[in-house]
């Protein structure tokens, strides 16, 4: 019975050593903690003052950064696009017509290997020499002609309407044939009408 007594003394004296650490330990934190405030704070307005400071500082280098690389990255971009169209308009179409030639002359050639790519080499050489641009005589002569054709007829049009119009019905002319016919009986014909007369 002895023995669990000093045990259970033992430990009750050990929590309450503990309680008294861990309530000196608190008022250690506090007394800390009430020291440590206005450094705290003071440190805080120290680091606010400084974010404040270095987003001055950066930001006009920023923008100036950004200006400087404005110019540089349209530049980049209107390479791309030009890249792009070369390469869509001139090193495909070059690097299809080569397969196509190699591959026909692939099919086409017998021999052994090194025949066949002597062959392929320089069916692949052909494709990728420039084709020699077409000379169009005839459109050349169909758009001369048609320029030709259209400043004569315009010409013409034009020569036309400025010639004086003569209007037929302007001039009283068959007042004379009337008064003529008055005077002289007209002729009768065969089948018995008058040859003077106008017919309505």
């Amino acid at each position: 019975m002895f023995c669990c007594s000093k045990k259970a003394k033992n430990k009750r004296k050990a929590t309450t050593q503990a309680q008294d650490l861990v309530a000196q330990a608190g008022a250690a934190a506090a007394v800390a903690a009430e020291k440590i405030r206005p450094v705290a704070t003071q440190l805080a307005a120290q680091g606010k003052d400084l974010a404040h400071q270095g987003k001055e500082w950066a930001a006009p280098r920023v923008e100036h950064a950004a200006e400087r690389i404005r110019p540089v990255a349209a530049e980049a971009a209107a390479r791309a696009a030009e890249v792009k169209d070369k390469t869509v308009n001139e090193y495909l179409p070059k690097a299809k017509r080569v397969a196509r030639a190699a591959a026909q002359a692939a099919r086409e050639t017998d021999g052994d290997i090194k025949t066949r790519a002597h062959a392929i080499q320089e069916s692949a050489a052909r494709a990728l020499a420039e084709p020699k641009p077409k000379k169009r005589r005839l459109r050349k002569l169909t758009g001369t002609l048609a320029l030709i054709g259209g400043t004569v007829g315009a010409a013409y049009l034009l020569w036309k309407r400025s010639q004086p119009v003569e209007d037929p019905w302007a001039e009283a002319y068959w007042e004379d044939v009337t008064e003529e016919t008055a005077a002289e009986p007209a002729p009768e014909d065969e089948d018995g009408s008058e040859a003077g007369r106008h017919r309505a």
